[in-house]
């Protein structure tokens, strides 16, 4: 599967503001805010993350999902593309127990609470983060600046970098989690 797509961080607007633009450009929600929980392995020797690529264990709400990224294209309007692998588990700890089993072992550990929007193919992701808050969006990557401009933005707000790279410029040593 090909995933395609942006971000935007959207403090200081706060959640209702997003919902209702949402909406309003024909966004249904699909699934209300609910708890992520994240962890991302890789083997002692960087395997993965030297290659570009991603082993991302989820939990969201009910659902785990085993995730494999490839490394990511980045094109000029801050749309990122990259192939990903994902299965869905039926339970979280047993799948990590595994990748613990096969010598990988978590390097970092993100969360967030986040809530999914629909119109048809296209998804947005309402994503309370420690950092603030943010809209993600996966569409084709012609209708990604179309649905940033509806709800009001621009081009040059669109953000391709992971949580990931975007936590670690500002706390390079810390987990993403909320305090607690």
């Amino acid at each position: 599967m090909r995933e395609i797509e942006t971000k935007l961080f959207l403090d200081p607007l706060p959640p209702e503001t997003i919902r209702s633009r949402l909406i309003g450009i024909g966004f249904v929600c699909e699934h209300n805010r609910a708890h992520e929980y994240n962890l991302v392995f890789d083997d002692p020797l960087e395997s993965l993350r030297k290659k570009g690529m991603l082993l991302r264990l989820r939990r969201y709400g009910e659902k785990v999902n085993l995730t494999l990224k490839k490394p990511a294209q980045e094109s000029s309007e801050g749309i990122k593309i990259r192939e990903e692998i994902e299965i869905e588990a039926s339970r979280f700890e047993p799948a990590q127990e595994i990748l613990l089993a096969l010598g990988y072992t978590p390097w970092f550990e993100y969360e967030k609470f986040r809530e999914i929007h629909r119109r048809n193919r296209a998804a947005a992701m309402l994503d309370e983060t420690p950092m603030g808050l943010y809209l993600e969006i996966e569409a084709d990557e012609e209708e990604i600046p179309q649905i940033v401009r509806e709800l009001g933005f621009s081009r040059e707000q669109c953000i391709a970098d992971s949580y990931h790279s975007l936590w670690r410029q500002r706390f390079p040593d810390r987990p993403m989690i909320f305090p607690r």
